[in-house]
C-alpha cells in the first residue's frame, strides 16, 4: 500500500521538472508573412504578317524546238509586294500588258491567255493537257556495252563445305560413317551405303566390330535409316558440286581439238578400206559440233570442226583418190542439221 503514493510523487515530480525547463527555453519569434508578388501577364504581340521577297521570281521554262522562225524567249514572271496592286487593277481592265499564262496549242504555235500580248512560245513537254508527248532515248553503242557488262551477276564462288576430300582426276570424297559419298568430275554424285556389320578385327583377346541391326532390320522393311541425312547432305554441298562441274566442263570444252583428233582417228581406222563410209563418217564428225550456246561451247564446236577440216585437206585434199566430189558435197549438204554449209575445199 506504500508503494503506489511514491510511484506518484516521483510522476508528478518528473512531469513538473519538464514543464519548468520547457517554460525557461526562449520562444522563436514568429516569422513576418512573405510580401505577396504580383504578376502581370503580358499576352505576346501577334507576329508581324509575312512580308513579300521583293526578289523577283523567274521562272524559265523549256525551249520549244519545234517552233520555227521564232526566237524563243523564256518567260519571266516577277511577283513582288510592289507589283501586286498593280497586277490586280490591271487584270479588270482590257488590253492588259502584264505577262500572262503561255499555253501551247499543239501545233507550233503558242497564244498567250489571261491577258493578251506576247505571243511567246510554250514548250510542249510542259502541257498537263491535251496532245501526250513522249521522249525517245537512243543510247550509244558505247553505252548498251558498258551495260551488258555490268547486267551479269558476279562470278563469285560458294564457300567450301569442307564435306569434299580430293580424290584424285577432279574427282571428290565424303565419308560419314553410315554412307560415302563420291562425287564426279562432272559435279554427279554417288552414295554407297555400310555394311550393317563391319570393321572386324581382334582387339586384345577379343573381337571388336562395328553391327548395327536397328539399321539391317530398316532395310529389311524397305525404310532407308539415313535417307535424311543423304538429304541434308546433298543440300549442303550441292552449289560446291555444280562448281566443280561447270569447272570440269570449261575444261573439257577447251579441250574439244583433241577429243576431235582422237574421234577422227577411231573413225579413220574403222572405215578402212570404205571410201564412202569414211567420208560420211568425217561429215558426221564435222555435223555434230555445236553451233550456239554459251561462248565455251560455240568456240569448242569451232576448234572441233576447224581440226575436221584441216584433217580432210592433209588425208584427202581435193581431187586424191576417195576425196569429197561436188555431188559428196551436195548430197552430204542436203541433209545437215547445222546452219553452216560443209566445204571442206
Amino acid at each position: 500500500m506504500r508503494k503506489l503514493p511514491i510511484a506518484v510523487a516521483l510522476s508528478a515530480a518528473v512531469h513538473g521538472a519538464a514543464i519548468a525547463w520547457v517554460q525557461t527555453r526562449p520562444r522563436p519569434k514568429p516569422e513576418a508573412p512573405r510580401p505577396v508578388t504580383t504578376v502581370e501577364i503580358v499576352e505576346p504581340a501577334p507576329p508581324p504578317p509575312p512580308q513579300a521577297d521583293d526578289e523577283p521570281v523567274e521562272v524559265a521554262l523549256l525551249d520549244d524546238h519545234t517552233v520555227s522562225g521564232r526566237s524563243i524567249v523564256p518567260l519571266v514572271v516577277r511577283d513582288s509586294a510592289n507589283e501586286r496592286n498593280d497586277k490586280a487593277s490591271a487584270a479588270k481592265g482590257a488590253g492588259s500588258k502584264g505577262v500572262g499564262a503561255i499555253v501551247s496549242e499543239g501545233n507550233g504555235k503558242a497564244s498567250a491567255s489571261e491577258g493578251g500580248g506576247g505571243g511567246q512560245p510554250h514548250s510542249k513537254y510542259m502541257g498537263m493537257r491535251g496532245k501526250s508527248w513522249q521522249l525517245h532515248w537512243d543510247p550509244s553503242e558505247a553505252f548498251e556495252t558498258a551495260f551488258n557488262a555490268y547486267d551479269k551477276p558476279p562470278d563469285i564462288p560458294p564457300p567450301p563445305s569442307g564435306e569434299l576430300k580430293p580424290s584424285g582426276n577432279g574427282t571428290y570424297t565424303s565419308d560419314h560413317g553410315a554412307f560415302t559419298a563420291d562425287v564426279n568430275r562432272d559435279g554427279t554424285v554417288t552414295i554407297k551405303d555400310k555394311p550393317d556389320v563391319g570393321d572386324v578385327h581382334f582387339s586384345g583377346i577379343g573381337i571388336a566390330g562395328r553391327a548395327s541391326f536397328d539399321d539391317w532390320a530398316m532395310r529389311k522393311a524397305g525404310i532407308d535409316p539415313y535417307a535424311s541425312a543423304k538429304r541434308q547432305w546433298l543440300d549442303k554441298t550441292r552449289d560446291e558440286r555444280a562448281r566443280i562441274g561447270m569447272a570440269s566442263r570449261k575444261e573439257d570444252l577447251h579441250r574439244a581439238p583433241e577429243f576431235m583428233k582422237r574421234n577422227v582417228a577411231w573413225a579413220w581406222s574403222k572405215t578402212a578400206g570404205d571410201p564412202e563410209a569414211r567420208r560420211q563418217a568425217l561429215f558426221d564428225l564435222w555435223d555434230d559440233c555445236a553451233e550456239k550456246g554459251d561462248d565455251d561451247l560455240v568456240a569448242a564446236g569451232t576448234g572441233a570442226r576447224l581440226y575436221v577440216i584441216g584433217f580432210i585437206r592433209a588425208h584427202l585434199p581435193q581431187g586424191a583418190a576417195g576425196a569429197f566430189t561436188p555431188d559428196d558435197l551436195t548430197r552430204l549438204n542436203a541433209h545437215k542439221r547445222s546452219s553452216a554449209t560443209f566445204q571442206p575445199y
